[in-house]
């Protein structure tokens, strides 16, 4: 599958998030969600899935994941990232498209920036 346009383009477009950075959970069939384990990357970090939608663009919500060691602080409101890629697989019938970043900036309040928490030297988001 092609992408019609950079990750650059796709900031521009004005992402909202929706409020929260929640846990990526391992699949496990026999479990509740929430007594999942969370998914690490390569390099053990925990991966985080921050939901969001585009500003103008209706009501089409996605997600984008990340490597953190701590939760990332995010609210709801406008968001760029940093490192974004998009990778699509087969499920069925459909293509699927995932999202992951490196690093987000969310402007909380006119005079607060916040940043994603840096992952540690020698580790890979």
């Amino acid at each position: 599958m092609n992408l019609l346009m950079t990750p650059e383009e796709f900031n521009d477009l004005g992402l909202l998030c929706q409020g929260s950075a929640d846990p990526v959970r391992k699949y496990n069939e026999d479990l509740a969600p929430e007594d999942r384990k969370q998914k690490l990357n390569p390099d053990n970090v925990p991966l985080w899935s921050i939901e969001c939608s585009v500003k103008d663009g209706g009501t089409t919500i996605f997600n984008v994941q990340m490597a953190s060691t701590v939760e990332p602080e995010v609210s709801p409101g406008l968001i760029r990232f940093g490192g974004l890629t998009a990778s699509t697989y087969p499920d069925g019938r459909r293509n699927v498209v995932t999202f992951r970043a490196d690093t987000f900036t969310q402007e909380s309040a006119p005079s607060v920036k916040r940043t994603a928490p840096p992952v540690p030297a020698g580790s890979a988001a």
